[in-house]
């Protein structure tokens, strides 16, 4: 169905005079109340139901983008696990070459296939960025795929009791606006030595952020949705968002919500954190704050997470981090990737295998296997070599590249040998060759 809407611009940056103008909008299919966000509803009338659009026989295939600096070794070693589990994945490898063509390979991909793992694709500094008056390629990815939520689960291990000091049992999902708030990258300069920069809320994205916070808190049992604002200090835009959550947390009855301020939070982070299940918010305090709870389980080595649209999911790492100092020297962790990885697996419906990996990383752990940059003497091979024997433990009929090739030909003790022991028996003859052997046997005596 084909529609003629009625929208309004502004010219990026300057405060000009609006107008309007008509462009053909195709609505997608309604969601139900029961339907999952991890499917497409652009599939839901197919003949394959509500499959995910990356299935074809019995493996889907997926995006791989793994960026630059140490993203590339870390998403081999995610690989490497998930093959030897037997995930019935296809890797589509787009590789980055610092070219605009690469950043619209990687949404043809993606688009194509739904699902992705993504390292960082951005090279430049924060500052490079702005001194060019460019944007930056990740943001231009989110935007062009509408990447409109992004997710960060934040659950500590049991075996790290010796960096997760504070809280050793967190389980927390942190839901945040992708394209809104802070990181529109509205700022421009107003004059010599006087800069702006432009916070942009809408009721739109609002809602179906707060949507998708409620949908994810059913579809894995959680009990509760709490949206984090700062309308001491921006009544009009947070209170706008507060209270688009509220009109959207009438549909949830079964879900409690509460509203809390950033401050508030701050504090409950330090009593208890049992009250806080899944946060939602548009702010750039909510993203310190995540940081901050991501230092208190380890690191953000540890946590992995992902950004989401109707249509699309792309898995990666909450910290865009290149470590560079790390390339080729077998020191890093892998886990953040391995999450990232075993949650593909759950958004494809293959939960089983995803927690079989998160138990493996646990137990690999406990074993005190860690790699050099969270203090160990492991390195990354040694650290998914000892993952994979978990692995293997739980799914024993896999066959990879790490199993021990069985020995056809197995080397005889020298006493076993057939001139001493006779174990080896000569071949059965025939009737007339027994005959002729008697003959020469009676002749002789």
């Amino acid at each position: 169905m084909i529609l003629y809407q009625r929208t309004k611009v502004v010219l990026r940056g300057l405060k000009t005079t609006c107008f309007n103008y008509a462009r053909p909008v195709k609505v997608p299919p309604a969601m139900s109340e029961s339907h999952i966000p991890f499917f497409d509803p652009w599939f839901d009338s197919s003949p394959r139901g509500t499959q995910p659009r990356t299935k074809a026989g019995c493996k889907y295939t997926i995006t791989i983008i793994p960026g630059v600096g140490i993203g590339r070794e870390m998403i081999e070693s995610a690989l490497e696990v998930l093959e030897c589990c037997g995930a019935p994945v296809i890797p589509e490898w787009i590789y980055d070459s610092e070219s605009d063509n690469d950043v619209n390979f990687m949404q043809m991909s993606v688009n194509r296939n739904g699902v992705g793992i993504k390292g960082n694709i951005e090279n430049r500094s924060t500052w490079q960025i702005v001194k060019e008056d460019t944007e930056s390629r990740n943001f231009v990815f989110q935007e062009a795929l509408d990447l409109y939520a992004h997710v960060t689960v934040l659950k500590s291990f049991p075996s790290l009791k010796k960096i997760s000091k504070i809280h050793r049992d967190m389980d927390i999902v942190v839901i945040r606006s992708n394209t809104e708030g802070e990181f529109a990258l509205l700022e421009h300069q107003v004059g010599p030595g006087i800069y702006e920069h432009l916070r942009v809320i809408s009721a739109y994205n609002t809602r179906r952020v707060s949507e998708f916070a409620f949908r994810k808190a059913e579809s894995e049992g959680r009990k509760k949705v709490t949206v984090l604002h700062q309308s001491n200090t921006m009544p009009l835009s947070e209170g706008a968002f507060v209270e688009e959550f509220l009109k959207v947390a009438r549909k949830f009855p079964k879900i409690e919500h509460e509203v809390m301020s950033i401050h508030q939070a701050a504090r409950q982070i330090y009593e208890d954190l049992k009250p806080l299940d899944v946060i939602v918010s548009n702010s750039v305090y909510c993203t310190q704050l995540t940081d901050f709870l991501i230092g208190m389980i380890g690191g953000p080595r540890l946590v992995g997470g992902g950004s989401f649209s109707h249509r699309f999911a792309v898995f990666q790492p909450p910290i865009n981090s290149r470590s560079r100092g790390l390339v080729g020297k077998g020191e890093a962790n892998p886990t953040a990737f391995l999450l990232c990885g075993a949650y593909a697996l759950d958004h494809l419906g293959i939960k089983n295998m995803g927690q079989v990996i998160r138990d493996a990383i646990d137990c690999a752990f406990g074993c005190d296997v860690m790699t050099k940059d969270m203090g160990g003497k492991a390195t990354t091979k040694e650290f998914v070599h000892q993952i994979v024997k978990h692995v293997q433990a739980v799914i024993s009929q896999v066959s990879c590249k790490y199993d021990k090739p069985p020995k056809i030909h197995p080397k005889l003790p020298a006493e076993w040998a057939p001139e001493k022991s006779g174990l080896f028996l000569q071949p059965v003859k025939g009737k007339s060759q027994a005959k002729a052997d008697d003959i020469k046997n009676c002749r002789k005596t």
